[in-house]
Order: C-alpha cells, then structure tokens, then sequence
C-alpha cells in the first residue's frame, strides 16, 4: 500500500492550522469545564457570605441593644436603684431601639419604666405585674441576657421581641422597636444582586430585599429550605427565590433564632456565566479566521531553515566536519542547532570520561588497602585480586589469579557454602550478605571477615561474580573485651556483699532493672519477683510516703546517702534500712543505683550502748563526788600527813575502780594518776624529813620540805580539777563550751602546766617530752581543754606509741600563722606509728587497737571533740618521715 506524501509546507499549513483550532477549542471546552464550577462555587460563596453577613449585621442590632442597656444593669447590680431612674428617664434617647424599658423586681412587678414608642417618652405604671411571663423567669434565673422572639407586650398588648436582663434583685426588660430594627437592618443589607429574605421562627416575613415584590403577606412556613432548616436537614440544590432559580444558603441569629435566606442564580441565570459563554465563541470564530490566513505564511518560513538544519544533522551523524550555522529569525531553530552542535561535543566528552572512568575504577578496585575485592567465576576461580585483598590475606595477586578460593584461603566446606552462594546470586541476580565468617590468613592467623556478593555480566553474557570483604577481626575483638568485662562488672555486682538494686524508669516509675544476691538473700526475693516491678509493686517499702519522699530527694539532689526508712521483706518482717541512692546515665540510659543496708541490729546495739553510757554517766557523777570529798580531806589534813596519804591511797583506790567503767578509766587516770603521784613523792618527802629531824632539823632542809610540800599540793590541786573538768566532758562524750573558763593566756604557759602534771608519770618511765614553743604566742580561748588535749595525745604516744619499747621523744612545736591568724601546734613522736587501717578511725569513740589492755578508745575522741567543739579548729593526723604519729592542731588565735 502506498503511502500519500505531501510537501512540508502543506503539511506545515494543515498542522498549524488543525492545531490552532485545536487548541483554541480545547482551551475553550477546558475553561468551559473548569471556570463554570468555579463560578459556580464562587456565586455559592458570595450568596453564603451576604446571608452570614445578614445574620451577623442582624446580632449585632441585637447585641447593640444589650449594650445600651448594660449602664441601666450595672447601676441596679450595684444597689443605685434611683441612679438608674433617672438615667432612664433623662437619657431616653440612648434606648431608641426600644419600644419601652421598665425595671422589674422579683416579685414582677414593675418598679419604673419609659414608653419610648410614638415621640415622647412616657411614663409606665408601676402597678403592672409580669409574674407570669416566661421571658422575666429566664431571666431571673439566668447571669446573662435573655431573649425570647414572642414577648407579650404591657405597652401594645402586642407579640413583639423583648430582652432580659438580671441586675442584682431585679430584672430589666426591653421591648424591640421592630419598626426600627427592620430599618436599620435593610440599611445594612442593602441591595444585592443576591436576593435575601429574613423569616422568624413561625416562617412569617421580617424583610427582604427583593424588588417590585411584596411578600410580607406570603407564608413562608412550607418552604423546602425552610422546612429543610427545621428539620436539620440537608438543604435542597434548587430553590426559587424571586423567580429565580437559585443554589439556597441559609444562616440563623444567635438571640432571636430568626433564619436568613439567600442564593446564588444558576447555569444562565448568572450573568457570570453567560458573559464567559459568549467570549469564549467569539474568541473561538476569530482564532479559526487568524489561522487560516497565516497559516501558509509560517508554513514557507519555517521550510528553509529546517532544511539547513536536516543537513547539519547529517553531517552530526557521519561524523564529518561541520557546516557553520548561520544565525535564524527562529531562535528555536538556531537552539536547536546549537543543540546537535552541542550533542556532538558532549559525545566526544563523554567517550573521553568514559575512558577515564574506566582507568579510575581500575585503580581504585587495585589500590583500595582497607576493602578487599575479588571478581571470581561460577567455579570459584579468581579474575582479578585487588591490593586490599593481598593484606587481608597475605597472597599477591600473582598467586591468586586464576587459583580458586579452597586452594587460598577457604576450607573445604567453606569453599562448598561458597559455590552455593553463587549459585543462589545467579539464581536471583542480585546480591547475597553481608555475611560473616571466620577465614584464614596465609600465615594461619583466623580473621572475622564480613564479605557480600553480587553478580555483573561478562563479556559473553553470563555472570562473573564480585566480592567485597571488610576485615572486622580488631571490632570482635573489642566487643569480646567489652562482653568480658560487663561479665567482670555483673559478676562484682552480684557478688558484693551490700544489697544492690539498679531501676531504670518506665512511665515516670522506678522498675526494678538488676538485683544482686546480697539483696535477695536481705529480703528473701526470688529475683523473678523483683525484675521489671516497682519498689511500690514489690511491697519493699513499709512506709509509701517515705519511698516518694527519697525519690523526690533522689531526683532533685541526683545523690542521697544513708536515708533511713523501714522496709519489709518477704516474710513481711521489718527491718531499719540506711538506702544510698544515685542517678546515673549510662549507654544513654538513665538508672537508680540504690544500696540498701539493713541496720536493725546496729541501732538496737547503739540503743544499748546510749543505755550503757547512761549508767556510765550515773557512776561517773557518783564518783565525782568521791573524788571531790577526797580533795577537801587532802586540803584539809595539811596537819596529818599520814591521814591525807592514806585518803590518796583510797583516791587511787577508787580511781582503779573507775579505770574500770568503760571509758571513764583512760581520761580519769592520767590526773588522778599524776595527784597519787605527787601524793606519794611527798610521802617519801615526808618520811625523809621525819630523818632529818631525828639526826637534826636543819634550816635548809626544812624549807626544801616546804617547797616539795608546796609544788606536790598544788599539782594535786591542779589535777583535782582537772579530773572534775574531765567527768563533766564524760557527760555527753563532748565537750561543753560553757563548762570550761575562757580566758587570755600564753601557749607556753599551758605547755608548761602540762608537762608539769605529767611530770611525776613521765619521770617513772624512759621517755622524754620536748617543747618547741614560740614565745609571745597569745590566745583567748579556753586553757582548760587545750591543757586536756595536749596531756591525752602525749599520754597516747606514751601507751601506744612506744609500747614494748625502752625510748622514745614527743617533741610538741607551736607556731603562730600568718595567713589565717591562727595557731598551728604539733605533737610528734617517734615511735611506732598508727597502722593504715587505724588511721581513719583514730577519733571514733571507743576505737582501740588495745582492748583488754587498759585501752579504751575515748582519748583521741575528745581531743577530736575539744578542738573542733570547744576550741573551734581542726585536729588531723599526718604522715611523717620518721614513721611516728604526727597530730596537727589548727586553732584560731580567739576561740568562737
């Protein structure tokens, strides 16, 4: 069959003038199409827009009218009930949209009103009654304005639209002017090419805006979109309005509930429509005339120059060398030209990119040190063998091309999987992995290897196959590290012997996330009981409050320690707990780590031992007063010598028997000691001038009795106190401010009175005791418990510190200090030192490292409670180089 052919410039013609009417028709059935709903749509909403705005001028009348009566209101709600007649009666001209305005109280009965209606205002009888109207009794009841379409009125006798209003004790109700409402509002709706028409709620006209009709007469009751309205219906898509065919749009008041009607017209009725209607046919008729004379005139000018560019095209294809285009009228056809030019070039580059990216892709599949790749055949031979896979795996690529995988690196049923993983590629051409497998390395080391295979074709249309492997040898490695040692951590975990639970919170609770066996052997839990509940779930706490009252604590603070509160373990037994609680983040993860410590049976020990310390306490004030008579008898029997000796024998009597209440003894002995002493020095003193005076009494030995006499009673004196000061301190195992005299004095000074109270004791034994004392170093404070400090830490080296040995030197150093105004002070000697293990415990109370051998653990105690208590500095005990123990006082130079 033969094909028709016809010239380009005919087949030009035909084309531009087919496609001009073409889319000129097609333009017009589009915007015929798409615009008439449009206009449809837009006449709907401007037909809604003028009924809402009908509605929203008429609420406002309304609302205007509430307005004008709210002054009335407020005067009546504030009790100014003569304020508000004569606003009502001089101002009527502010309730002009009113028919009449009268107070009622709550009874009904009118108080005072105008009639505003026909001129004047007027006067309303006071004697009328509105008891009965529905409208008062809203609005007694409500607290805002009530209105009611059908109010009887007391002016007209009339139906007509009132308002109420409840101010205080009465109520104040308005008559609509209806005349003047209807005025004002046909003046705000105004004449609309949208017909409009306000009905009641019976379907009785209020207005229109319609022209040439009257339809006040009209009952408009059966109405479709009326009806439709009542009956919350859907409104029907066709309604007539004023001849008209139209798309009905309703909307209601919100005081009277009056219904606004209107509408769009539709199809022709819109001028819209049949204005667009009547452009698009002329616009139709005059393109097809255009088309038909210009037609021919493009077709020849188009005709040239297409065939100048079929001829460069040519040229394009072949390869040859091209014919330079000269510039065209039509700049699409000089584009196009520049276009083929462009074409050609952009084929010459991309065959020189494509050779580069060829070379590119070759060095980097060579090159790569960190990803090993492989092209391997169906048999699992290998084609080519990158760099990154002779690090991986120790073969050059001499020696792994053309081998297959079981003869390099792959065991037997290594190499087996292998060749069913490419047979599944092949299958699906696509791609398998990532896997992971454990391969050697030439030199034996086992390698994690985590590899992925795909297929590409070949050069004769099968597939040859490419695998990358990335060597994660070094990340097993570090999460077999990491695995082991969270095994090292839950395993401490579980075994530490404080109970220990860790909660993460879940909806704003704490649950129960670990728990190790100290805790559950605490408590008698299974841990099966306790993972993923709550401590409330759990029944732990004995006291809720107590639980949210710590957590609170926890999550404001992050830290508590040692909160004290009751729990209850499985048995429902009780115990005293001390629970530690922190938050801590960890992996991104907030957790409560809570360590909870049951103490029922340590406060039951310190129950007994403040019981003990209380009796204690009795013995010591009963033994106090023995020491204080046995004082008076020493001060007394200066004449009898051998009387106050043996009283001294009975006080050290009684000092050995309070050696024995625990504590009392270690304080008690170093002045009661130090009296004996001195006692018994002048005992000898006394035997050896009861010689002399048998062989004969000379002057100077006789005043060497006096001065012994002397100095031994005024140590006795002096130690007699001490021990009183030392038996009030035992009161409360601290020392009471008020219970020592403050005073200014020198260091030396008391140095010295120390020293000379130890004395006696300290010359029995073969250690010494040297002071360093600054001179001119003044303080205010209280000499009595610095005297006590200084004498318990020398008499602690003296026990502890050379025990078993035959020497031994305290040195005591004073020194003022500058920077802080205070007085550093330093006991040291060279004996044996403290054991590390003692040395955070030394100030406990009742810590000894010689129990059962005269130790009792309270010395170094109130040395710790006079500095920092009475004295008002600090007490520590330092390293020295020489071994000893070195206690260091820093004391303000005026105590607090």
């Amino acid at each position: 069959m033969s094909v028709r052919q016809r010239r380009l410039r005919t087949s030009l013609t035909q084309l531009i003038v087919t496609a001009t009417m073409m889319v000129i028709t097609l333009t017009a059935v589009m915007l015929t199409v798409y615009r008439l709903p449009q206009l449809g749509e837009r006449a709907d909403a401007l037909a809604a827009d003028a009924v809402r705005r009908g509605a929203q001028a008429l609420d406002h009348l309304l609302r205007v009218r509430e307005v004008s009566l709210s002054p009335l209101v407020r005067l009546l709600a504030n009790g100014e009930v003569e304020a508000a007649r004569q606003l009502l009666t001089a101002w009527p001209e502010s309730f002009a949209g009113f028919h009449a305005v009268y107070v009622v109280d709550s009874s009904g009965r009118v108080r005072f009103g105008i009639e505003t209606g026909g001129g004047a205002a007027r006067a309303i009888a006071q004697d009328w009654s509105v008891d009965g109207s529905r409208l008062f009794r809203r609005a007694l009841n409500a607290t805002d304005s009530v209105w009611e379409e059908n109010y009887p009125s007391l002016v007209s006798g009339w139906r007509t639209p009132g308002v109420g209003m409840r101010a205080g004790g009465y109520v104040v109700i308005g008559e609509l002017a209806t005349a003047v409402l209807m005025q004002q509002l046909r003046a705000l709706i105004g004449h609309s090419s949208h017909p409009l028409l306000v009905l009641d709620s019976r379907g009785d006209w209020v207005l229109d805006n319609f022209d040439g009709q009257d339809l006040r007469l009209r009952s408009w009751a059966a109405d479709p979109v009326l009806r439709a309205v009542w009956r919350g219906e859907a409104l029907p898509q066709r309604a007539s309005l004023q001849g008209v065919t139209v798309r009905p749009a309703v909307a209601s008041d919100t005081h009277l509930g009056w219904t606004l009607i209107g509408g769009a017209p539709i199809g022709l009725a819109n001028p819209d429509i049949r204005m667009m209607i009547w452009l698009l046919l002329g616009a139709v008729s005059l393109s097809a005339l255009i088309a038909l004379i210009l037609g021919p005139l493009w077709a020849r000018q188009l005709e040239r120059p297409l065939a100048r560019l079929m001829r460069l095209s040519r040229e394009v294809a072949s390869g040859r060398q091209r014919t330079p285009w000269r510039a065209q009228k039509i700049l699409e056809l000089d584009e196009l030209a520049a276009d083929l030019q462009r074409t050609a070039a952009i084929i010459e580059a991309r065959e020189r990119e494509l050779r580069l990216s060829e070379q590119r892709l070759t060095d980097t599949f060579e090159l790569s040190p960190t990803v090993a790749i492989q092209w391997i055949d169906r048999e699992g031979r290998v084609l080519r063998w990158n760099r990154g896979s002779e690090i991986m795996y120790g073969y050059s690529a001499a020696e792994a091309v053309g081998a297959r995988l079981d003869a390099l690196m792959f065991s037997a049923e290594q190499f087996r999987e292998f060749l069913d993983l490419l047979g599944r590629v092949e299958q699906s051409r696509g791609s398998e992995g990532p896997f992971e497998a454990v391969i050697a390395h030439r030199d034996g080391t086992p390698r994690h290897i985590l590899y992925t295979t795909y297929g590409i074709p070949d050069d004769y249309g099968g597939l040859q196959f490419v695998c990358m492997d990335l060597d994660i040898t070094s990340l097993r490695r570090s999460q077999a590290e990491e695995a082991a040692r969270e095994e090292e951590l839950q395993l401490i975990f579980n075994l530490s012997p404080a109970p220990m639970t860790v909660s993460t919170p879940v909806d704003g609770e704490f649950r129960v996330l670990a728990v190790n066996e100290a805790c559950l052997q605490q408590f008698g839990f299974s841990r099966a009981e306790l993972i993923g509940k709550t401590g409330l779930q759990i029944g732990l706490w004995a006291d809720v409050e107590e639980r949210e009252r710590f957590i609170a604590r926890v999550r404001a603070q992050g830290q508590v320690k040692d909160f004290e509160a009751w729990m209850r373990a499985r048995d429902d037994r009780r115990m005293l707990c001390t629970v530690s609680g922190a938050l801590a983040t960890i992996g991104g993860r907030e957790l409560l780590i809570l360590v909870i410590v049951d103490v029922t049976e340590a406060r039951r020990m310190q129950d007994e031992l403040r019981a003990l310390n209380d009796e204690l306490e009795q013995r010591v004030a009963a033994r106090t007063e023995a020491l204080a008579r046995a004082h008076e008898e020493v001060a007394a029997a200066l004449a009898s010598l051998r009387q106050t000796q043996d009283q001294l024998v009975q006080s050290e009597t009684l000092a050995a028997l309070g050696r024995l209440v625990a504590g009392v003894a270690h304080e008690l002995n170093t002045p009661i000691g130090n009296a004996l002493m001195a006692v018994s020095t002048l005992r000898e003193s006394s035997q050896q001038f009861q010689r002399e005076i048998d062989r004969g009494l000379r002057k100077s030995v006789l005043e060497a009795f006096v001065r012994d006499l002397t100095t031994g009673l005024e140590i006795s004196e002096r130690n007699m106190h001490k021990a009183g000061e030392l038996i009030a301190s035992f009161k409360q195992v601290a020392v009471d401010q008020t219970s020592s005299q403050r005073r200014r004095f020198e260091v030396q000074e008391i140095v010295s009175e120390t020293l000379m109270t130890l004395h006696p004791t300290l010359k029995r034994t073969p250690y010494r005791v040297q002071a360093d004392i600054e001179p001119g170093l003044w303080m205010d404070s209280y000499p009595g418990p610095l005297g006590q400090v200084l004498a318990n830490l020398i008499n602690n080296a003296v026990m502890h510190a050379f025990d078993g040995r035959d020497h031994g030197t305290v040195r005591i150093t004073a020194q003022a200090r500058e920077e802080n105004g205070g007085v550093r002070i330093r006991v040291a000697d060279d004996g044996s030192g403290i054991p590390e293990e003692a040395r955070k415990r030394v100030f406990e109370p009742f810590y000894t490292t010689r129990l059962g051998r005269g130790g009792t653990g309270l010395g170094l105690h109130i040395v710790h409670a006079n500095v920092t208590r009475v004295l008002g500095g600090t007490v520590r005990l330092v390293d020295d180089a020489t071994g000893g123990a070195v206690f260091e006082l820093e004391l303000p130079q005026v105590a607090p």
